[in-house]
């Protein structure tokens, strides 16, 4: 089914996408509307809960009352759930991280503009290698001091599920970026990493494409609108020449210009 007005909805598989308003329907309502099953391609309502065919998909895109936030996180919680994306959303991370401790099916998590801290990425890292569920982390509008960047290299190293890290109008600690550096060199999971529109300290690309050149998982790469500079595009170069798994790099409007040749000789 498909749930919700265009600032807050639950989305599911039904082909007939269901719409109505979070805000106006009763919460006995709202409850009963959750309890569904798939049974021979029509829709019925059940009296327990959701059939493991049922996959639940949270998409929030403003902040919410109480009772909205206390639905939806208890929703986290649910077999069946198998992705967040929150923006404006401006709900306490670590209330996140609690249910990352006992969700098996959660896959997917991208929290943007939430006006959480680095302190916030650091429970939710580590709560996520409790069940080592993740295949995908997305981070929008933070910044991420050196304990931050150390707790995600962290699951990078450790995770056996994580496929894609995404970054998007972030800034970084230096330090940390040497360890995140490292943690791309020894995962084994990992495919893509996109660092979209974000602030990278002087000299941060270069350790960051140490790790690129020294990775066997690491496919893809996205730096499009994050300026890197002479030495940076260099290291871009580097890393092409020395990797033999980067398949996909994306330098869009990444202050190029004249200075390609090295990346052309890279690849």
């Amino acid at each position: 089914f498909f749930f919700g007005s265009s600032n807050s909805c639950l989305r599911g598989s039904n082909p007939s996408k269901m719409m109505s308003s979070l805000s106006r329907i009763p919460d006995e309502i709202l409850s009963d509307i959750f309890l569904f099953e798939v049974s021979r391609r029509k829709w019925r309502l059940v009296s327990k809960k959701f059939s493991q065919c049922v996959p639940l998909h949270i998409v929030v895109h403003r902040s919410l009352n109480a009772k909205q936030e206390a639905r939806i996180l208890s929703m986290l919680g649910h077999r069946n759930c198998r992705s967040l994306k929150a923006t404006d959303w401006f709900v306490d991370a670590r209330s996140i991280s609690k249910r990352l401790h006992i969700s098996k099916s959660l896959k997917s998590v991208s929290i943007h503009h939430s006006g959480n801290d680095s302190s916030a990425i650091v429970e939710l890292a580590f709560a996520s290698l409790t069940q080592d569920t993740i295949e995908s982390w997305s981070f929008g509008d933070f910044s991420l001091d050196d304990a931050g960047i150390v707790a995600l290299a962290e699951v990078v190293k450790k995770s056996r599920r994580l496929k894609n890290l995404e970054f998007h109008q972030c800034t970084f600690g230096e330090d940390g970026l040497i360890v995140l550096a490292e943690a791309f060199a020894t995962t084994k999971s990992l495919r893509t990493v996109n660092i979209k529109s974000c602030k990278l300290c002087r000299g941060g690309f270069q350790e960051l494409a140490k790790g690129f050149s020294n990775s066997a998982s690491i496919q893809g790469i996205n730096m499009a609108f994050t300026p890197l500079g002479d030495e940076g595009l260099q290291a871009m170069g580097d890393s092409l020449k020395k990797s033999g798994y980067l398949q996909h790099v994306n330098l869009d409007f990444s202050n190029v210009g004249g200075c390609i040749d090295p990346v052309i000789s890279g690849i």
